[in-house]
């Protein structure tokens, strides 16, 4: 149960941080973020996901710190669940860059997780 617990944990308040305190600053009074992640003129994934710019690569550290804060906080309730997290936000954000290049969800996953509006 800790595990499901620390999981949860990380996934809900990593993603509340990293929204609040990352991303929508970022959209309000910065450019890094934009430049990255929402310039018309390239592929997100080709430019971000790909990119060994330290630049590029310092906006994904920065969205991702929050997820880390609080995996190393809730590593104590349990350091598996911390870790399930994280792997489960990074997968996360794999699959919701990928639709660009033209990739789909299996509809067996679909349909697991449409009920939780997860997709």
């Amino acid at each position: 149960m800790h595990v499901v617990g620390a999981l949860l944990i990380v996934l809900v308040v990593g993603d509340l941080g990293s929204t609040f305190f990352y991303h929508v600053p970022q959209h309000l009074w910065f450019t890094l973020h934009l430049r990255t992640h929402h310039d018309r003129r390239r592929s997100y994934w080709d430019h971000a996901v790909l990119s060994r710019d330290p630049a590029i690569l310092l906006d994904g550290i920065l969205g991702a710190l929050p997820y880390l804060i609080v995996a190393a906080a809730v590593a104590r309730l349990s350091w598996q669940g911390a870790l399930l997290g994280l792997l489960l936000g990074q997968l996360h954000v794999w699959w919701r860059h990928t639709t660009e290049l033209g990739w789909r969800t299996p509809r067996w996953i679909e349909a697991i997780l449409r009920p939780l509006q997860i997709v």
